[in-house]
């Protein structure tokens, strides 16, 4: 059975991302302990809580490319995880799909998605995460036009995000109380 690989459009790539940016509550929802609204209400959460919900989000995120080929995004929007190199096989290797999702997990906390909209200055829509893991994501459906290269849009969201994403780890790293072991936060 031969398949048919195509160059995803950028906004795909970029909703997938957000796709999972949205569903990642969620999920750390489900696994957080009964005493939720306790937090909410003092409005602090402990450390410990936090890193075992990023931990998980970690896992499957690692399980979801390695078994199904796609973060939940992905998969929504038709788009695949791959190898970057054709004769590796469709399949992603354990360490291609650990090293992508926590290049990922280590990045964009500290330089929110400026690695991901450098995509809008390839062809091939790859982006660091892509390179650093050897991976690519393709398209199952063919796209309504060509490709086309954004440089100008590419810059002006690269440093929005940049200054955006360093301005917001300065805050939370002002937000943790390590002494106590907790981070607060306001709701509105």
């Amino acid at each position: 059975m031969n398949v048919t690989y195509h160059i995803p459009s950028t906004w795909s790539r970029l909703g997938a991302h957000f796709l999972d940016i949205l569903w990642c509550p969620f999920v750390a929802l489900f696994f957080l302990d009964h005493r939720i609204n306790y937090y909410i209400s003092e409005k602090f959460f402990p450390l410990r809580s936090l890193a075992f919900t990023l931990l998980t989000l970690t896992l499957v995120k690692i399980l979801c490319l390695k078994f199904v080929g796609a973060t939940p995004g992905k998969w929504l929007m038709g788009l695949r995880v791959v190898p970057f190199r054709p004769g590796k096989g469709r399949e992603l290797s354990w360490m291609s799909a650990i090293t992508r999702v926590l290049t990922g997990a280590m990045l964009l906390p500290l330089f929110g998605n400026a690695p991901i909209v450098i995509l809008f200055f390839r062809y091939d829509r790859t982006h660091l995460l892509d390179w650093l893991a050897e991976t690519r994501v393709i398209g199952l459906v063919e796209r309504p036009d060509r490709v086309r290269l954004r440089p100008l849009l590419g810059c002006i969201l690269f440093i929005y995000f940049l200054f955006n994403g360093l301005s917001r780890a300065q805050d939370l790293l002002r937000k943790v109380d390590w002494q106590r072991g907790v981070i607060y936060f306001e709701m509105f």
